[in-house]
């Protein structure tokens, strides 16, 4: 491990005394978390105190910290960032783990690219029993990554709801400076698609690399309490983060780049009630043709 290479890394929670010290201590196992930052988003239940009891078991370590209010993740992670004491910010959410050797790779990159805003890598998605039964997350198994080698000027493009391609925001580690070339951080006025909006404008603005890709650092559990599993129309939150993200694109010098324009059009026509009616028909039409 770097010597000097150190990694803040934010929980937030709410209502997670369950499993919050499992996603807390996977953290305290890897070398490189210099500090866990536990953010309290209003809970009800005894999460609070099992963040006291982890603060007082590692004090070097872990903080506990409170957004004193319920205000959502965006701004239960944004209360991590600002208080984060590390160059580089890592995120996981309170259900989920990080896998051994989480941050192995990107200690490498960050001694070996200094100009790297982040570095994003593959993540394991386990549906929990009965999850399984909701419709949208039942493509939701396997691994979340980009292909290996892309170049950082291709990422935008490729980037999901523009893309096919996908990252887990406990798999993403960026550097502080990254937020300050977006002018913030999650956005706090959604109840979905922050991390995937906040995504997009990172990769419009700073250079991210491709860490370990060929096995996953980290292991996102979907239940059917998470806010992924919760989401009731996916299609449509697609669709917000796309009009944010247009708005947003308006405010930057220059404007939006034009493939990226088209790139947000094409991804628009994809996510229509139309379009997708357009593609079941034919669908159905391609498989009745081929059983005849």
């Amino acid at each position: 491990m770097n010597a000097a290479f150190g990694v803040s890394v934010v929980i937030p929670y709410r209502d997670a005394a369950a499993t919050l010290r499992a996603a807390a201590e996977s953290a305290l196992s890897q070398p490189e978390a210099a500090e866990v930052l536990l953010v309290d988003d209003a809970s009800s239940d005894a999460s609070p105190g099992v963040a006291r009891v982890l603060a007082a078991e590692f004090p070097d370590r872990v903080r506990c910290l409170s957004t004193g209010a319920p205000r959502g993740p965006g701004a239960a992670r944004n209360a991590g960032i600002g208080a984060a004491r590390c160059e580089w910010i890592a995120f996981l959410d309170a259900d989920d783990v990080y896998l051994p050797g989480r941050f192995e790779e990107v200690a490498r990159l960050a001694a070996a690219n200094p100009l790297a805003d982040g570095v994003y890598e593959a993540s394991e998605r386990v549906v929990a029993p009965g999850c399984e039964r909701l419709p949208h997350v039942r493509s939701r198994r396997g691994y979340r990554c980009f292909p290996a080698g892309l170049a950082p000027e291709r990422v935008l493009e490729n980037l999901s709801p523009l893309g096919r391609y996908a990252w887990d925001l406990n798999s993403i580690t960026l550097r502080r400076r990254a937020f300050d070339k977006i002018g913030g951080a999650f956005p706090e006025d959604r109840a979905n698609g922050e991390d995937t909006l906040l995504w997009l404008r990172l990769a419009t603005c700073c250079r991210l690399v491709g860490g370990r890709l060929d096995r996953p650092v980290s292991r996102r559990v979907l239940r059917t309490g998470s806010l992924s599993a919760l989401d009731p129309d996916p299609r449509a939150t697609a669709l917000g983060v796309l009009d944010a993200f247009a708005a947003w694109l308006v405010t930057r010098p220059g404007g939006p780049p034009p493939r990226i324009s088209v790139a947000i059009r094409s991804a628009r026509r994809r996510l229509s009630p139309s379009f997708l009616s357009r593609l079941l028909k034919k669908s159905g039409t391609a498989g009745a043709a081929k059983q005849a």
